[in-house]
C-alpha cells in the first residue's frame, strides 16, 4: 500500500488502521471494536486462487483469484474487503489466450465484514491461426468463431469459475 500510494510505511499503517476502524463501526461492531482497539488492530492481506481445467479439453485451464483484507483478532478472522480479483489462463498451448467476460464478488450477507466470500467469473479461451497451418494440439471444445481470407479464430464455450473463500481458512 505504501509503495503504490508513494507514502511512508507509517502513513500507510495509519490509513489502514483508520479504514479498518471505519468498516467495523459502520457495520455495528462497536462492542467488538472496543475490545480489539486497545490491543491494536491486527489485519493482514491474504491471497487465494484456484484453477479449473476446461471440461472439453483438459490440456488448458483457467485460474481465478483474489486479494482479501482480513481482520484477525484472537483467532477470529473476518474479511473486511476484497481488494482485487482476477482471472487468467492457467495452462495450455502458448497460442491459446484467455478472455474474461464478466466477474463479481459476493460477500455473504451482502456486505463486509463477513466470514465468507464467493468470487465468480466467466470467460473463454480463443486463438487465431493462419489458414492452412496445423494447430499442433487437440481442437476438442473449440469451434470457429470467425475467419478472414488468411486467418481463422477458434473459441471455446464459456467457462464458469468460482472461488469460495472462508476467512478461517486464510
Amino acid at each position: 500500500m505504501a509503495k503504490s500510494m508513494n507514502i511512508t510505511y507509517e502513513e500507510a499503517k495509519s490509513i489502514n488502521d483508520k479504514e479498518t476502524a471505519e468498516v467495523l463501526s459502520k457495520n455495528k461492531f462497536s462492542s467488538f471494536l472496543s475490545i480489539i482497539m486497545p490491543r491494536s488492530i491486527t489485519d493482514r492481506v491474504y491471497y487465494a486462487r484456484t484453477s479449473a481445467k476446461y471440461k472439453l479439453n483438459s490440456d488448458i485451464s483457467a485460474e481465478i483469484g483474489a486479494k482479501f483484507k482480513v481482520l484477525d483478532s484472537a483467532g477470529h478472522k473476518e474479511i473486511l474487503r476484497t481488494d482485487l480479483s482476477f482471472t487468467k489462463k492457467g495452462s495450455g498451448a502458448s497460442i491459446v489466450n484467455w478472455e474474461e467476460l464478466d466477474k463479481a464478488v459476493y460477500p455473504r450477507g451482502g456486505s463486509y465484514p463477513t466470514s465468507f466470500v464467493e468470487v465468480t467469473a466467466v470467460g473463454h479461451f480463443y486463438f487465431e491461426i493462419d489458414n492452412g497451418v496445423d494447430v499442433g494440439f487437440d481442437l476438442g471444445g473449440f469451434s470457429i468463431g470467425g475467419s478472414t481470407s488468411s486467418t481463422t479464430t477458434y473459441t471455446s464455450d464459456a467457462i464458469d469459475l468460482t472461488l469460495d473463500v472462508n476467512a478461517s481458512s486464510l
